[in-house]
């Protein structure tokens, strides 16, 4: 199990649509890809989180920022998004839901996003659509207008509890670089999202028209 530290991000839009790894239009629902997620208010959005589309995920991810603007990270930069990505090793087994839910708290827990007692806690979203991958996105901007208290290194932070959750789940064992995530820098920038053909709450397969 190898994690992916993918950069500082602006726009949770970004974050999401990679996580997704395919086109998404902002009225579509993200459904059964969301393994796990922070405590959410019920007021944020329509129903509950299995009914909630992308624009929703993606206004509760920025309404962080929108409630603290002045709120600058420890280093003084403003990117508040915080993207991992984990893949496992081509020879694991597939993993069931609650191992996937497992896998995404001991990771926000050891990533300083989910404290011990819920206390402090940072907005995230944990993604299972993509097969042998997790991604995790979170807005590093608590509800109180501080930053997450995040480890230092991080990246070795992460990658020691994936060989501890390796073993505790009998995963293959991966050959990471020098014990370190990769780390990949995206343009923070909000990516132009394509527009449904008709509004729909529902993810819709359309077949090609015949030529």
């Amino acid at each position: 199990m190898i994690p992916h530290i993918v950069g500082q991000q602006l726009f949770p839009a970004i974050a999401l649509s990679s996580a997704m790894g395919i086109p998404v239009a902002e009225q579509d629902v993200l459904g059964d890809a969301v393994v796990a997620h922070a405590p959410l208010d019920p007021t944020v959005a329509e129903g509950g989180p299995q009914e909630w589309m992308f624009t929703d995920w993606e206004e509760y991810l920025h309404a962080p920022r929108d409630l603290h603007p002045h709120a600058d990270g420890p280093t003084g930069m403003k990117p508040e998004i915080f993207h991992l990505a984990v893949r496992l090793h081509p020879a694991d087994r597939a993993l069931r839901r609650p191992e996937w839910q497992r896998i995404t708290q001991r990771l926000t827990h050891v990533a300083g996003l989910a404290p011990t007692g819920g206390e402090h806690a940072c907005r995230w979203i944990a993604l299972q659509a993509r097969p042998s991958r997790l991604d995790v996105i979170a807005n590093r901007i608590r509800g109180d207008g501080a930053w997450a208290q995040q480890p230092h290194p991080l990246a070795r932070t992460l990658s020691e509890e994936c060989r501890r959750i390796e073993t505790d789940l009998g995963l293959v064992p991966a050959q990471s670089h020098g014990e370190r995530p990769s780390t990949a820098h995206l343009p923070a920038q909000r990516p132009a999202l394509p527009r449904p053909r008709r509004i729909s709450r529902r993810l819709r397969w359309r077949p090609r028209s015949p030529r």
